[in-house]
């Protein structure tokens, strides 16, 4: 949370601040403001991604209910909720590496890593998924958000842009 700016959380680190302070009592107390920053920085992640085309609307963002995220927290808490904050956290390796990157260089204020990363949240981390990289002219064929495949593919011109979208590929013809 030290770093949620980048993400979408501009209140980030104060609230890091609370969670460090809350862990470092120990008392159950502090146990909302620890919910409640997970909360808040859960629904940063998630929150609308604009400027892309949904074919498919079960794709689009909705910022979730408080009780949504603690229940699929509490639920996820069996193995290592460490590991679920972690897995959350990094979202995708795609995001996660141009955040790192962009943190690293300083640039976690540019405005065009900001709207990579913004789109960026949209490719899933679990499963099969498709990415097309417009400006490498790629196709990416994603498996529990790491690359098994790619090719290249064509994309539009400056004149007629290829647009953003999301979307289900429910089959193919060959």
């Amino acid at each position: 949370m030290k770093n949620a700016p980048i993400d979408g959380l501009a209140e980030g680190p104060a609230l890091a601040a609370k969670v460090e302070a809350a862990l470092a009592s120990g008392l159950a107390t502090d146990d909302p403001v620890i919910s409640e920053a997970w909360v808040r920085y859960v629904q940063a992640l998630r929150r609308p991604v604009s400027a892309v085309s949904f074919g498919d609307p079960s794709l689009k963002f909705h910022v979730s209910s408080p009780d949504a995220i603690l229940s699929r927290a509490a639920a996820a808490a069996t193995p290592s909720l460490a590991a679920y904050v972690e897995r959350v956290s990094r979202v995708n390796p795609f995001y996660s590496a141009l955040r790192e990157a962009a943190q690293k260089q300083g640039k976690a204020d540019d405005p065009h890593v900001l709207a990579t990363l913004d789109r960026l949240r949209l490719v899933p981390g679990r499963g099969h998924a498709i990415l097309v990289d417009v400006a490498n002219a790629e196709l990416m064929m994603l498996d529990d958000g790491n690359v098994v495949d790619r090719m290249k593919v064509i994309v539009g011109k400056p004149d007629f842009q290829t647009p953003l979208l999301a979307g289900t590929i429910n089959y193919v013809t060959f």
